[in-house]
């Protein structure tokens, strides 16, 4: 077959690859250095067939228990397109990692390559809810309706979550704003790395919101936009997203690591080009006087914008974060339809 086949090359290609690295690797590593690392987050694939929920639920019920920066989320969904599911593949033999996936039980050979192709690459692979599935097949005594022959009627959760998806990934990051803001249900601000992303994903899995997320700039970010798009748009829900400045400060940090390969590596060891750049991202970046004259500068702005919802998501859960706005999206819209408010 001719994806076992190139599977196979590839797979040998980074285990050589692998292999030559290793040995040119010093294996003493010093004290200093263990103690001063930073790990680096570890790749989880999700696949589906479909919207992707089940899987985003079962990664956030898993991943309640750890710390979120540990991971870093691939999402590979609507794989019943031509060419996606072989492109997925390709994304984890390039990129390996765990893998969390959902595939139509009539496309036995997806999940029988895909498990294969794990196995190889030596990575962990779980089959969401398949053994559940299969019990219920035993016990109904039919098999699954193939995801392609389910009925979907035209406002269902599916039908609102994949939207919601869409919306989330095409408004990502300060994309679109103008017309992100017209359909937004939500719309998040927030500086950099504060987690403005997997919120507006699981507001999206968990509760089929609409919502965009813009990072905030210093003397960039214009406050008059959102308050003229506000004024265009009075049903989106405009939170301000905080952190504190040490928390801020180490995702920061951890980030311009991963960047920049300096994992692992004691600052007493940077090279001069490594040192004067990391000097520089410190004044510029991940500093604590540069994030406290960027938390004030970011507070008149909310004042300036007019947002008035500002929510401090220090040492909070993702859940939780995600249920806080719901509630606050879920009271002002029910502020809206009151009298005093038309």
């Amino acid at each position: 077959m001719k994806v076992i086949w190139v599977l196979n090359c590839t797979i040998n290609r980074h285990r050589n690859q692998a292999l030559f690295h290793t040995t040119q690797t010093n294996t003493t590593v010093r004290a200093e250095s263990l103690l001063l690392s930073t790990p680096k987050p570890k790749t989880v694939h999700l696949l589906s067939d479909g919207t992707g929920a089940t899987v985003e639920k079962t990664l956030d019920a898993v991943m309640g228990g750890f710390d979120q920066s540990l991971i870093h989320v691939v999402r590979h969904f609507e794989l019943h397109g031509a060419g996606r599911f072989e492109t997925a593949l390709k994304t984890i033999i390039d990129n390996p990692g765990m893998v969390l996936f959902t595939l139509d039980p009539a496309n036995r050979d997806r999940a029988e390559i895909l498990t294969e192709a794990c196995v190889r690459l030596g990575v962990p692979v779980v089959s969401c809810i398949s053994s559940e599935s299969a019990a219920m097949a035993t016990y109904l005594g039919r098999s699954p309706i193939p995801h392609s022959q389910r009925p979907v009627e035209e406002n269902s959760h599916n039908v609102r979550l994949l939207a919601a998806l869409k919306f989330a990934r095409e408004f990502d990051d300060g994309q679109g704003i103008n017309d992100g803001f017209k359909s937004a249900h939500i719309v998040l601000v927030a500086p950099s790395r504060t987690g403005k992303t997997p919120i507006s994903m699981g507001l999206a899995v968990n509760h089929q919101l609409k919502a965009m997320n813009i990072p905030f700039v210093a003397n960039i970010t214009s406050a008059d936009q959102i308050a003229t798009l506000r004024q265009q748009n009075p049903s989106a829900l405009v939170v301000a997203i905080t952190r504190n400045i040490s928390e801020l400060g180490a995702r920061r940090r951890h980030r311009t690591r991963q960047l920049h390969n300096l994992n692992g590596k004691p600052v007493s060891e940077f090279n001069e080009e490594q040192r004067t750049r990391w000097q520089r991202m410190e004044e510029t970046y991940f500093g604590e006087r540069f994030i406290v004259a960027e938390a004030r500068a970011f507070e008149r702005f909310c004042n300036q914008a007019g947002i008035a919802d500002v929510l401090d998501i220090t040492r909070m859960p993702s859940e939780e974060v995600v249920s806080e706005i719901k509630a606050r999206y879920d009271a002002y819209v029910a502020n809206l339809k009151t009298p005093a408010a038309l």
